[in-house]
């Protein structure tokens, strides 16, 4: 994982989670943005928009606090998109830093993968079908998703969640290049519809 793009992710964290729960979110930063990654996978025309009527089913156009949040996580779109798009391979998941608890951070973790294929089963009528490691991955994910979060403060627990957080960071990268691929292959050039 690259340094800086963590850090930066470490930092916004906090501010965002406080945003989403004044506004009245019906998630968290983590789960919001495994469902944004989820959606941008899915490849969904109108995902930004699906993701931001995800978080706040209830419309609400006079609330000041909520366009404020809605902005703030429309930057979190472009920022994921950038990242998955990247060559680089930088993409950094949403997740409270390193200085919380393990426990905590698991837990995160888990809602993240939760968020990521609930993204993924809002496109689902649209993804092509997956080859055995992307659905492998995602068996994976949903296990992560249901992790105990009692866990204790010990270096077993701690290399084991680093582990996780790179797994889930690199399973992403590839399913959504998989996806990426897949669509690509299946849309036909304007030229050749002539």
């Amino acid at each position: 994982m690259v340094e800086n793009e963590g850090a930066a992710a470490n930092q916004v964290y906090a501010e965002l989670e406080r945003l989403l729960e004044r506004s009245g979110a019906g998630s968290g930063v983590a789960e919001a943005h495994g469902l944004c990654c989820g959606l941008l996978s899915a490849g969904l025309e109108n995902a930004e928009d699906c993701w931001i009527g995800e978080l706040f089913p209830e419309p609400s156009p006079g609330d000041l606090l909520r366009k404020e949040c809605i902005a703030a996580m429309r930057s979190v779109v472009e920022y994921s998109v950038t990242q998955l798009n990247s060559s680089a391979c930088d993409f950094v998941l949403f997740l409270p830093s390193d200085g919380a608890p393990v426990g905590q951070r698991s837990t995160a973790l888990g809602l993240w993968c939760a968020g990521f294929l609930a993204g993924l089963g809002l496109g689902a009528e649209k993804l092509p079908a997956l080859s055995a490691d992307a659905q492998e991955l995602l068996t994976d994910f949903g296990q992560i998703s249901r992790v105990d979060s009692g866990q204790t403060e010990d270096e077993d627990n701690e290399r084991a969640y680093t582990e996780l957080v790179e797994y889930v960071r690199v399973g992403v990268i590839l399913i959504f290049e998989e996806l990426r691929h897949s669509r690509a292959k299946t849309e036909v050039p304007m030229a050749d519809q002539e």
